[in-house]
């Protein structure tokens, strides 16, 4: 993380702009932006940052210790799920980030066994990246 966080801006928007032509990618790069262009008021360049638990925007300043809803655990695919009926692979071939953001019900959280669209189980301060 050290090496991207000293590149310079140029640089940086470089590689995000090839980044962007990989469709799914593209896709979460805008929604982090509509994140960040969310963000509360009191948020200015400098102490916004997005959660690595939530994924929403908040102030590194301003955050209370109830601010974010998260799950602790990870997905799983429901393999009783009609979405998979005609599939006979792997239920970890499944598990992947286009999978979930496309069908999150047909996923199921271990930490608390709601479908995958369900709001997050727990609750505390958000996390930035280390």
């Amino acid at each position: 993380m050290d090496a991207i966080a000293s590149l310079p801006y140029s640089h940086l928007r470089a590689i995000l702009v090839a980044l962007c032509h990989d469709r799914y990618t593209r896709a979460k790069v805008v929604d982090m932006a509509n994140k960040l262009a969310a963000a509360p008021p009191r948020c200015n360049g400098h102490d916004l940052a997005l959660c690595v638990q939530c994924a929403q925007a908040f102030s590194v300043i301003w955050r209370s210790d109830n601010s974010c809803r998260f799950h602790p655990g990870s997905r799983f695919a429901d393999m009783d799920d009609d979405t998979w009926a005609d599939y006979g692979g792997e239920p970890k071939d499944l598990e992947t980030d286009e999978y979930m953001a496309e069908w999150p019900d047909a996923f199921i959280w271990d930490c608390c066994e709601e479908r995958g669209s369900a709001a997050g189980c727990q609750t505390g301060p958000h996390k930035s990246q280390s």
